[in-house]
C-alpha cells in the first residue's frame, strides 16, 4: 500500500528564483524524463523505451548565490517541513501557466455529454506539425481567485496576504494570471469553481454534449526538497551543499489521473 506525501498548500516565496542585479540565479532546474535506453554493441543500434508520458521538473538551489534573507528564509522552510518529509507549492520559473488549454471536447481526454460535471485540468505540450502526439500533462495545483477556488485558501509567501493576480493592488512581480474558463471562444464568468488542490474544474450545470472547453491561467507544482543533510561551514557559505527539489507526482498525493 502506497503511503502518500505530506503536503502544505502554501508557495516557496518565488524572489528566490529571481536573478540579483549584476548576478545569476541561485536555481538551475528542468525537466526529467524516464526513458530507458538499450544499446546493442554490435550494431550501435538504440532503443529508446518512454516509460513515463509526462516529465517531473527537478532543480537546485546554490546556497552561495542566497542573499542573507533568502538564506534563512530557505532554511527555515527546509526545517518546517522535516527536509524532505513534507512538500510545498512552487511557482517553477519556466512552467507556471497556460493559455486556452482544451481540456475537454469531441475526441478529447475528457468528453462534455451533458452530465459529466467535474472536469480535471491538463497542460499539453505539442511539437509543431506534429498531430498524433502530445505531452499531456495533469495540474493539481492551479492558482484560483479566492471567489471562484475551493480546498484551500492560497497565500503569499508570508502566509497571509491572499494570493496576488494580475491587475490586483499592490502588484508583485510574480502575480498570478486571473483563471478563466471558456466554451469554444466564450469566456464563462460565472457557474464553475475549481479545487485548487486537486485541479478539477466544477459546474453548477453540466456542460452541454460536445462542448469544448478551455482554461487559461497559472499553476503551481506540487515539490518537496530531496535533501535530508547538508553541511554548511560557519565561515564560508560559498562552499555549503547545494539543495536539491523534485516534484512530487500526482499519484504521491492520493489523486487519480
Amino acid at each position: 500500500m502506497a503511503v502518500l506525501v505530506e503536503f502544505d498548500e502554501i508557495i516557496l516565496d518565488p524572489s528566490l528564483f529571481s536573478i540579483p542585479e549584476g548576478g545569476q540565479s541561485p536555481f538551475v532546474g528542468g525537466p526529467e524524463y524516464a526513458n530507458a535506453h538499450m544499446v546493442n554493441k554490435q550494431t550501435g543500434i538504440v532503443k529508446t523505451a518512454v516509460l513515463r508520458f509526462d516529465e517531473l521538473e527537478r532543480g537546485t538551489f546554490d546556497l552561495s548565490l542566497l542573499n542573507p534573507a533568502h538564506f534563512t528564509y530557505l532554511l527555515d522552510t527546509i526545517n518546517g517541513g522535516y527536509g524532505s518529509g513534507v512538500g510545498l507549492r512552487v511557482r517553477f520559473p519556466h512552467f507556471n501557466s497556460v493559455t486556452l488549454e482544451t481540456i475537454a471536447g469531441p475526441g478529447g481526454i475528457q468528453v462534455p455529454n451533458g452530465v459529466l460535471t467535474t472536469f480535471k485540468l491538463y497542460r499539453s505540450s505539442i511539437r509543431r506539425g506534429v498531430t498524433a502526439r502530445a505531452n499531456v500533462k495533469r495540474i493539481v495545483k492551479p492558482v484560483v481567485q479566492a471567489a471562484k477556488a475551493t480546498g484551500a485558501t492560497l497565500f503569499e509567501p508570508d502566509g497571509v496576504t491572499a494570493r496576488k493576480f494580475v491587475g490586483d493592488t499592490p502588484l508583485v512581480i510574480h502575480a498570478a494570471t486571473v483563471f478563466k474558463v471558456y466554451f469554444g471562444a466564450v469566456e464563462q464568468t460565472t457557474g464553475w469553481t475549481v479545487d485548487v488542490t486537486t485541479g478539477v474544474i466544477t459546474f453548477a450545470v453540466a456542460p452541454p454534449t460536445d462542448t469544448v472547453i478551455k482554461w487559461s491561467g497559472s499553476f503551481d507544482l506540487p515539490m518537496a526538497f530531496t535533501d535530508n543533510q547538508f553541511n554548511l561551514r560557519g565561515d564560508i557559505v560559498g562552499q555549503a551543499q547545494s539543495v536539491g527539489m523534485r516534484e512530487i507526482g500526482f499519484a504521491e498525493l492520493g489523486i487519480a489521473y
